[in-house]
């Protein structure tokens, strides 16, 4: 064991060369000093039999330690691999490089555990090789930092199984849990647990402060300590075995940040009933999609939680596998799709309380049915609603420019507003709208109507409404300017025959009067 704990200042170092090891019983394997740097490129390894806290690396108290872990080194922790923590709310950073084919694991504990209760805790972590925790008395996340983390990670961090006793509430195996900071992934960060463990999930990455002991809100958590954002780059994969991809929870945690972005390239995928992204905290949380969110297994992508939320769905790599459902009662939530002119993301799932829909770029197919759907905006695009309300009984429709597609069924609106010159295009469908909004001069709304039925109606008599009538004058329905009636309830909007059909009208019934008479003369 070497201990250079009570080294306060001046320098601290420890080299354990290749092939060597460095070996502890029933205690540490090496406690740094303030500001200490260990370099293993051998074995650091800590033993225990008894359940003693018996860690591979410890930083105690001690602020600005750095450890590496070379190509070929081996930490293994009794309990934890790496851990340490200031007991007070002070400046405190520590610093973790495990390089390519460098190991760190905790036996029965966590990879790195950090224990901290302040925005003040600061954790570097540059992973390229393994970092894993096993729980087997308790907890074994791959990584826990109770206070923010600055980590990138392109090599593995895994919890392989995490223990609670039956009757005691579930135990989380967390590839990471962490209370805020930035997470950049390329690599893989999973939440296993073990064969036959039934009282355990695997959750893949938990954004949440320290567990509440005591009081009213035991064994909830506290809210995150500072905003925190998750890149999930290209080949970076972020898996729940049985529980969420990523976790978002915490008591009060209004006015925090949380930003995910899984980028092109990039998978989140949940397991069991979860939703494979879940935010059950009301922080003001944006999902960034240009790659893969796997929701399969719970048949739940996205829960966007109690905060103000929003979702983006960008590029024309974008696949969303499973249900979004947006803002709880307390919330809003926006969902925005950026696909990118010349690409297409279609969606068979249901989208359900989410406040504004906006295509801006694009094609958007939604062939999954939906509900309770605000206000939706064209700005640009086209979105395509294949089947009868795609969108259920939606809000307000905004056109500010783009394309409504509806094919095989009709939609309905609250209202219709044209703020922009765009198109309808209806295949064998209809637009109901309750009223009409407001209509912008010199903005023109062209309808492509396939197919008998009605193109646009709108309920009641609104013959006498300037804004419908302002409507009527900026619509073109099948090239033709359009016209209006009333029937049944609707004020129904159409094209106005071309003079031929006027003639071919007035020859029809000239026909039927000749035969008419023509049938009176032979009686």
């Amino acid at each position: 064991m070497v201990d250079f704990n009570a080294i306060a200042s001046g320098s601290n170092v420890v080299n354990n060369q290749a092939g060597a090891l460095m070996l502890a019983y029933e205690a540490d394997a090496v406690r740094p000093g303030a500001n200490g740097i260990v370099n293993n490129a051998g074995t650091i390894r800590s033993i225990t039999t008894t359940g003693s806290s018996s860690d591979g690396v410890d930083f105690q108290g001690n602020s600005g330690i750095t450890f590496n872990n070379l190509s070929g080194g081996l930490l293994e922790g009794g309990r934890h691999g790496v851990t340490g923590g200031p007991d007070t709310a002070i400046a405190w950073t520590g610093a973790i490089n495990n390089a390519a084919g460098a190991t760190i694991r905790g036996m029965n504990g966590s990879g790195l555990n950090f224990d901290g209760f302040n925005s003040l805790q600061v954790i570097t972590v540059r992973n390229a090789g393994l970092i894993t925790g096993n729980g087997v008395t308790g907890d074994g996340d791959g990584v826990d930092v109770d206070g923010p983390v600055d980590l990138i990670n392109s090599g593995t961090i895994r919890s392989i199984n995490a223990f609670s006793p039956v009757g005691s509430g579930l135990a989380f195996s967390e590839g990471l849990s962490v209370g805020g900071g930035t997470i950049r992934n390329t690599g893989l960060i999973e939440g296993l647990v073990a064969v036959g463990n039934t009282n355990a999930v695997g959750r893949g990455i938990s954004l949440v402060g320290n567990d509440i002991t005591s009081g009213p809100n035991a064994g909830q958590r506290e809210a995150l300590y500072s905003n925190a954002t998750v890149i999930n780059g290209a080949g970076g994969v972020i898996r729940g075995d049985s529980d969420s991809a990523i976790y978002i929870g915490g008591l009060g945690g209004s006015g925090k940040l949380v930003r995910i972005d899984n980028q092109a390239g990039g998978t989140i995928v949940g397991g069991g009933t979860a939703a494979a992204i879940r935010s059950a905290s009301d922080y003001d949380t944006t999902v960034i999609n240009a790659g893969r969110i796997d929701g399969s297994a719970s048949g739940v992508a996205i829960d966007l939680g109690a905060g103000r939320s929003t979702l983006v769905v960008s590029g024309g790599q974008a696949v969303i596998l499973g249900d979004v459902r947006g803002a709880s009662a307390a919330g809003s939530a926006t969902v925005r799709f950026e696909v990118g002119n010349g690409h297409q993301f279609s969606y068979a799932g249901a989208f359900s309380d989410v406040n504004r829909m906006q295509v801006e770029s694009g094609r958007v197919v939604l062939t999954g049915q939906s509900q309770h759907i605000g206000t939706v905006t064209l700005d640009g695009g086209v979105l395509e609603l294949q089947g009868d309300q795609r969108l259920g009984a939606a809000g307000a429709l905004e056109v500010n420019g783009g394309t409504l597609k509806v094919t095989g069924g009709n939609q309905s609106f609250a209202s219709l507003s044209l703020l922009g010159s765009g198109t309808f295009e209806l295949d064998g469908a209809g637009l109901s709208f309750t009223s009409v909004g407001g209509v912008v001069a010199g903005s023109v709304l062209t309808v492509t109507q396939l197919g008998a039925g009605y193109a646009l109606r709108f309920a009641g008599d609104l013959s006498h409404d300037a804004s419908f009538l302002n409507l009527v004058a900026a619509t073109k329905v099948n090239g033709l300017a359009a016209t209006y009636s009333f029937s049944n309830g609707f004020t129904t909007l159409s094209a106005v025959p071309e003079p031929s059909t006027y003639a071919l009208l007035l020859a029809g019934i000239a026909m039927l009067g000749w035969r008419l008479r023509k049938r009176g003369a032979a009686v």
